[in-house]
């Protein structure tokens, strides 16, 4: 699969830090999914997205930002053809694990690997993104629940002692084995097999022929018949699983059950609103391969560290330039990061006796072997108020300016992208009587509870731009505290005093989100992003074409903005697919809207230009509404039986 390149930089994403590496392993998570859904189409296997990752797709448009692992599902008589088939079909690196495989695992699903240790080779490093763990794809086997009760509590009491013999049965001889397997033959109903090579494995099958035992006659919901066996939960109407539909996930898309929000208020109750907390497993997912390679070789992945030298011996200064006036520049990064030096900027502006100098910096993305590939420098897209230079205005060690503002931290210490060594900051901070780092970016507020957030402080707390700054403005109190302890586990507690002077903070540090040039509207109109998610159509078919047509009359009748109706197509798609008559009817007023001087129709599938480009939302809650509040704008939630 192929990935833009910029997909790989850290981002925030709600309100959450995502570093470079973590994309990696989205990426090689994703590769692994596209590789699944190849061998799917192959065999005319079902499968779809569940728990976390279907969260994910509807509300984030891709991973849940504090999750990192990939769920989905499957119709219990396609997983059995999907565990036969898919290491012969895929080969290579591939391998399954689950309760029937391998000792390790009881827990009644499958996990797909792309490897079975980390993997340096550039021909695996290539086609998994960079990443060198371990990872993959959970698959859930879904079953018919009966609707007698007293025959599903017998098949869950029966499969639960088959799997605790299970357990015990290799370490058994003689009678003792012959007395478990009479025991198993009696709970399953039928003659089994008494000369496997591994009888665990074996009646660990057997298992899960009973969970698949029931016809869908008999039976009235459907759900993973292990964790139901376990919790008495997480049953749900067959009918849930007759229509599927792709949406948005990362750079592909994924197939999700068209009844979704039906589906996750059921599991998650407001599903749109976000919960930062504990993973449900290790985080990150490759954590435990991370310390192996720690361990093993003594080594990890290209990981800035502050050595001793760093805070002992301060950078030594260039001299000083005399002259009558003052000089500030600030190197940044990309008009979208501009915001956090928005503030210093307008107040050095205010000063008439300083000149002041913005210039973006030259910066280049990495392939997997840390090779520059490309060249960016983004001169355009900067607020009006801001006057932009090129990087080759100014001569940063001919002039030593009398500050420096920088937002790039890594240096040479990123998955995804550098700069020339010019613009690192043990550079810069010989050329400048005071080098001052701002964060490109702002995150939600970190609480102890947030234990995936606070894992990675480190990510951009412990970096070069940190160490060489004289002063490091941060976006609250709260963030310094959480900085400081991460620089202090990393440099020694000693080192306090130190941190504690360089890093201050700033309320209100990235202000109002600064206005980006857009694109010009008849006669400067406002923008109303309008939106209707497949789950509003799938709930409410005999109202949603109503709900719509009401819509566009109410914009018709207010000249003073313009409709952007959003309707991407794998909205059309889906609708087309599961819903052809809604869809007809759809269709036609799209296309009567499309000669409408009042309504743009936005079928681009370009979420975040539409963000961008509109003033206010109205619609149905989901991950454009989310976003769209993170940036200031009004937004009104519809009810479609209004």
């Amino acid at each position: 699969m192929e990935f833009p390149v910029d997909y790989f930089e850290d981002e925030v994403r709600d309100g959450f830090y995502i570093p470079a590496i973590m994309k990696r392993n989205f990426a090689s998570q994703i590769e692994v999914l596209n590789d699944i859904d190849i061998v799917c189409k192959k065999y005319g296997l079902t499968y779809f997205a569940e728990w976390g990752t279907m969260l994910g797709a509807i509300r984030h448009g891709g991973f849940i930002p504090w999750d990192d692992d990939l769920d989905i599902a499957m119709p219990r008589k396609d997983y059995r053809i999907f565990c036969e088939v898919i290491e012969k079909e895929l080969g290579g690196y591939y391998y399954l694990m689950n309760w029937c495989t391998h000792d390790e695992f009881s827990d009644g699903l499958s996990h797909l690997y792309n490897a079975k240790a980390i993997t340096f080779d550039l021909v695996f490093l290539k086609k998994f993104h960079g990443f060198p763990y371990m990872s993959g794809v959970d698959i859930f086997p879904i079953d018919y629940l009966p609707r007698d009760k007293d025959a599903l509590k017998d098949v869950m009491d029966r499969a639960q002692e088959i799997h605790d013999l299970a357990l015990v049965i290799n370490g058994t001889v003689g009678d003792e084995k012959n007395r478990i397997l009479d025991r198993v033959e009696e709970l399953y109903g039928s003659p089994i097999v008494r000369n496997k090579l591994n009888l665990r494995f074996y009646l660990m099958s057997l298992v899960d022929e009973l969970f698949g035992s029931f016809d869908e006659s008999e039976c009235d919901l459907m759900g993973h018949f292990a964790f139901y066996a376990k919790h008495g939960t997480q049953g749900y109407p067959k009918q849930w699983f007759d229509k599927l539909i792709r949406v948005p996930f990362e750079n592909t898309t994924i197939p999700i059950i068209a009844c979704y929000d039906s589906c996750l208020k059921n599991k998650y109750g407001n599903y749109l609103k976000s919960v930062k907390h504990t993973s449900a497993h290790e985080y990150p997912s490759y954590s435990v391969q991370e310390q192996m390679l720690k361990d093993e070789t003594g080594k990890e992945l290209p990981t800035f560290h502050i050595a001793k030298s760093m805070w002992e011996s301060p950078v030594k200064k260039a001299p000083a330039v005399k002259r009558e006036h003052k000089e500030v520049v600030f190197y940044t990064y990309r008009p979208d990061a501009w915001n956090g030096f928005d503030r210093a900027y307008r107040e050095v502006m205010d000063d008439p006796d300083t000149v002041v100098y913005v210039i973006p910096v030259t910066y280049y993305h990495k392939d997997i072997s840390g090779n520059v590939i490309d060249k960016n420098c983004h001169m355009d897209g900067f607020p009006e108020h801001v006057l932009v230079y090129g990087v080759d205005d100014y001569d940063v060690e001919a002039h030593h300016p009398d500050k420096i503002y920088i937002q790039i931290p890594f240096d040479q210490w990123n998955y995804s992208i550098t700069t020339h060594p010019i613009y690192y900051a043990e550079y810069l901070s010989k050329h400048t009587e005071e080098l001052i780092y701002i964060p490109f970016f702002e995150i939600d507020e970190l609480t102890d509870e947030d234990e995936c957030g606070c894992y990675w402080v480190k990510s951009h707390a412990i970096l070069p731009a940190i160490v060489y700054a004289d002063k490091v403005v941060l976006q609250s109190e709260n963030m310094k505290k959480y900085y400081l302890d991460a620089l202090c586990a990393e440099a020694g507690w000693k080192t306090r005093k130190l941190w504690n002077k360089k890093l201050t903070w700033q309320d209100a540090l990235f202000g109002e989100k600064s206005e980006c040039i857009q694109k010009e509207l008849p006669l400067g109109k406002k923008q109303v992003l309008v939106n209707f998610e497949f789950g509003t159509f799938f709930e409410n078919p005999d109202t949603i074409i109503r709900k719509i047509s009401n819509t566009i009359d109410v914009f018709k009748n207010n000249p003073e903005v313009i409709m952007r109706w959003w309707a991407p197509p794998y909205l059309i798609d889906n609708l087309k697919n599961v819903m052809p008559d809604t869809a007809a009817e759809f269709d036609e007023i799209l296309t009567e809207a499309m000669n409408s001087d009042f309504i743009l129709v936005d079928n681009t599938g370009d979420a975040q230009m539409a963000l961008q480009d509109s003033d206010a939302y109205y619609g149905d809650a989901c991950r454009l509404a989310k976003q769209m509040e993170r940036q200031g704008k009004p937004l009104m939630l519809e009810d479609v039986n209004i």
